[in-house]
């Protein structure tokens, strides 16, 4: 019988002393959230005890950070990032190549932790032991080039609008009380270096994931006086002037002036310029390597979603103060993995109303990807921790689930409140959760657990498609509108309707197999329709458009390349080479004979 067939029945007889919530099919994500700050991922010592912890506590899955403030704990890193400050690693030592050496004969998976929006956190003309040379000593981090002290074009940090410098200091651009400079994603080239050093690390190491934290804005205190008229909260982030420039240009708003921090359209730019770099690294990641998942580490300040007061996501921190529109993002299905960062304490009252949200929320907007609740270990008790768990595996009132649990952290698993104190050694929280009777009845991690199979991945019915879109002196076609359309007039055909990103990509996530075109609407230029484009299931259709090219009637050519992963598996089962060359435009080499080529 198979091994999840068994388990079922075990549940049916067992009923009367087995927890009635634990999954049928016997997968669930069990992740620890493993930190850079700490020796812990530093030396094969550490590694190997974290891998130890690991196995005794039953978890299948480590989230080790190994990009932070712009810098790596990884040796082959992209060129313009080096080592963690102050780090220097053993003769021969790759921490990221040991761990994934380490748990992957052990079934473990390994997801690189990786911060996007904090860039620097140190005073820019002080030395400290973290910062000896007060800004980062490595001459080519990005900091030093379009950090404090850069011109408006070449500054990658984000601002706040000058008449409301509250939470800032260095004339709104460093960010209180962490001190954290961030980067500004409304900056093109500051998204397009992120996305090629995270594209580089996939390339580079066999990863089962990329986890994004700091994906976001960051969070600022409600400015007040709300002008008379004006509407929702307003918050004074994200005033980098090359984003502020893009946003002028699109919305046809005077050049050199500063949209209103209550603007609704302001906060939708801010808004769209994180959910385009999250959609371009998923289908960059697509292209290079299908199987590597996408997750992330969201923001879930304050109260959730939820029908008592009423509030909807839209209505939450998250979406209206840092402008992470994570609930978007995965109905987009451009994460494949959802991970709130519920860090709520189990004693107090408002905090228990606050998880019991957002698990709900989590369990019901899975939107065929699949959710985890971060559990914030950290500031509960290992009895409060093991309560968040039991109501975590608990299904919603629709009968939606979590997928499982993600830990902070790995270095402190319990603690009080505020989580400076650790009450019980480490080793206790393994104990609770991995042997019945250490802390309880049933412990929750009693025996192992396979992570939950992506269908989507392992079984994808749809294809995506990322296409970049140049002007005629070869710049991105930064803020054309365009549409990707599906052809053949069946009931099946869609159409998503983009503008283009600071680099000119657009993006489709999820499409229906078939062919597609692009219609590219740019103001003052004359609209052009691409050819048809094959989308085939579990591929990255990727295509650049070069509007210099001459167009063929009413349509533009688009140079197309395979992925990385089709070097070696060539097309796949799903399309024949006869379907590819049907799928486009001829090319005068096919037309030296009269037959298409062999499927």
């Amino acid at each position: 019988m198979p091994r999840a067939r068994f388990l079922t029945a075990l549940l049916l007889l067992f009923a009367s002393i087995l927890p009635a919530t634990l999954y049928a099919d016997d997968s669930e994500v069990r992740a620890l959230w493993v930190d850079s700050i700490r020796a812990d991922l530093r030396s094969p010592a550490g590694i190997d005890a974290l891998i130890q912890a690991a196995r005794s506590g039953n978890f299948n899955t480590i989230i080790a950070q190994v990009r932070r403030n712009a810098q790596s704990l990884y040796a082959n890193h992209h060129p313009a990032e080096g080592w963690i400050e102050n780090y220097v690693p053993p003769a021969g030592f790759d921490p990221l190549q040991y761990l994934i050496d380490k748990a992957h004969p052990e079934g473990i998976e390994v997801h690189a932790w990786v911060n996007i929006g904090a860039t620097f956190s140190g005073h820019p003309t002080i030395r400290t032991s973290a910062f000896p040379c007060a800004v980062p000593c490595d001459p080519n981090h990005i900091f030093r080039h379009h950090g404090w002290g850069s011109s408006d074009a070449e500054s990658w940090i984000t601002r706040a609008h000058p008449s409301f410098l509250a939470g800032t200091t260095f004339s709104g651009q460093r960010q209180s009380p962490s001190g954290v400079w961030f980067l500004d994603l409304g900056h093109p080239d500051a998204a397009a270096h992120t996305i090629d050093v995270l594209t580089h690390l996939l390339r580079n190491y066999d990863v089962d994931g990329i986890h994004l934290d700091y994906i976001r804005y960051p969070e600022m205190p409600i400015a007040a006086p709300r002008p008379p008229g004006a509407t929702g909260l307003g918050f004074s982030t994200g005033y980098n002037p090359t984003s502020v420039n893009r946003f002028n240009q699109t919305y046809s708003r005077p050049m050199g002036s500063l949209p209103s921090i209550w603007d609704a359209s302001w906060s939708q730019w801010r808004r769209d310029q994180v959910s385009a770099f999250v959609r371009r690294l998923y289908l960059e990641m697509g292209f290079i390597r299908p199987s590597a998942k996408l997750s992330a580490a969201l923001i879930t300040f304050f109260r959730g979603p939820n029908t008592s007061e009423p509030r909807t996501f839209q209505q939450t921190e998250a979406y209206t103060r840092v402008f992470q529109d994570w609930r978007g993002w995965m109905d987009e299905g451009i994460l494949d993995l959802s991970i709130p960062m519920i860090y709520k304490h189990h004693g107090f009252a408002s905090h228990r109303i606050q998880f019991t949200e957002w698990a709900e929320f989590t369990k019901t907007s899975q939107y065929d990807r699949h959710g985890v609740l971060g559990l914030g270990a950290y500031m509960n008790s290992i009895p409060f921790t093991l309560a968040q768990i039991e109501e975590g595996r608990t299904p919603a009132a629709n009968g939606d689930a979590s997928r499982g649990f993600n830990f902070f952290s790995y270095f402190q698993t319990n603690g009080n409140s505020a989580g400076t104190v650790r009450l019980v050694p480490n080793a206790e929280f393994y104990r609770a959760v991995a042997i019945d009777g250490a802390w309880t009845a049933n412990a929750p991690f009693a025996t192992p657990a396979s992570i939950p199979a992506m269908s989507w991945k392992s079984s994808p019915r749809h294809g995506h498609l990322l296409a970049q879109i140049l002007l005629e002196n070869g710049s991105p076609a930064d803020g054309a509108l365009v549409t990707i359309r599906k052809m053949g007039g069946g009931s099946r055909d869609e159409e998503i309707v983009q503008y283009a990103d600071g680099n000119g990509y657009v993006g489709g996530v999820d499409l229906n197999p078939g062919a597609y075109q692009l219609l590219i609407e740019i103001p003052g230029s004359e609209d052009r329709v691409t050819i048809p484009e094959p989308v085939v299931p579990g591929r990255v259709t990727r295509v650049t458009v070069d509007l210099a090219r001459p167009a063929r009637g009413p349509m533009a050519r688009a140079e197309r390349t395979l992925g990385e992963h089709e070097r070696t598996d060539h097309l796949g089962d799903e399309a024949s080479a006869l379907e590819e060359w049907l799928g486009r435009e001829p090319l005068p080499e096919d037309l030296t004979t009269t037959t298409p080529p062999n499927p």
